[in-house]
């Protein structure tokens, strides 16, 4: 396999797993609105969405697409 390959699979695992945990403090905060605006939750969120952001340009960076 070529490191184009490794690297293009390893940048659409992390995407996956992004978006899993952004799904997860989605979920948890909708399952209680008082977790709603917990900092915490939020926090899981938000950094969940920069993951998916940044396996996103490490794919771009090894796809060039």
């Amino acid at each position: 396999m070529s490191t184009h390959s490794v690297e293009t699979k390893q940048a659409v695992e992390l995407q996956h797993a992004a978006s899993d945990a952004y799904r997860l403090a989605r979920d948890t905060r909708d399952a209680d609105p008082a977790l709603a605006r917990a900092p915490p939750v939020a926090r899981l969120q938000r950094e969940a969405a920069h993951a998916y952001a940044d396996a996103a340009r490490a794919r771009v960076a090894a796809t060039g697409i």
